[in-house]
């Protein structure tokens, strides 16, 4: 597949795209005996890492590669959407950050929808603010940042720690954390001329 020849050659997968499809191939095959239930799923998950001797941060980039090159209709995109819920299932900070974004982009949905759709990016913001609490992740750090930037609105709220979370990510290498805090100094000087 071409797709994983280029994110091989653009180093975005670690694994080269004979590998890749191998893998695809495997969780495809995994993918019919797996148990519904999530402990199932993580069993399936980790033989599959196991076996290809590979991280479920791998399972996320093959599921992102996936997913940006195939159109909405094929059966490979929904392969995509699991691989990287797999990879969240099995505790990858970039699966969940990635399913998060999903989420709160997803068009609008009809109320009887949008309750489920906000537990759901409830639940990764929770995963979020632990990884970047416990594990000291930098992109859940600067996530997490960036949320409770908008939290209480521009003079008030949870903006002090917001600044503390994008400066640890800003320390950690997270660059666009810089800009953002950057961004949060400015707004903050504005609202004070305006008092």
């Amino acid at each position: 597949m071409d797709s994983f020849m280029s994110a091989y050659n653009s180093k975005a997968i670690p694994v080269t795209p004979t590998l890749a499809l191998n893998i695809v191939r495997r969780y495809a095959e995994l993918r019919g005996d797996i148990d519904p239930n999530i402990k199932g799923r993580v069993e399936h998950g980790e033989t599959l890492c196991q076996e290809f001797k590979i991280s479920p941060k791998t399972l996320t980039l093959l599921g992102i590669t996936l997913h940006k090159s195939t159109p909405p209709t094929s059966s490979l995109r929904a392969t995509a959407t699991h691989l990287i819920t797999l990879a969240d299932e099995l505790g990858d900070p970039s699966a969940t950050i990635a399913l998060y974004h999903r989420a709160k982009s997803s068009p609008l949905l009809p109320d009887s929808q949008a309750a489920a759709r906000g537990a759901m990016i409830r639940g990764y913001l929770n995963k979020i603010e632990r990884a970047a609490k416990v594990e000291g992740d930098p992109a859940c750090a600067f996530i997490w940042g960036e949320y409770l930037s908008h939290q209480g609105g521009l003079d008030g709220g949870r903006r002090e720690e917001a600044r503390g979370w994008l400066r640890t990510a800003g320390e950690k290498g997270i660059a666009e954390a810089w800009l953002r805090l950057g961004r949060m100094y400015i707004d903050d000087a504005s609202v004070a001329e305006m008092k």
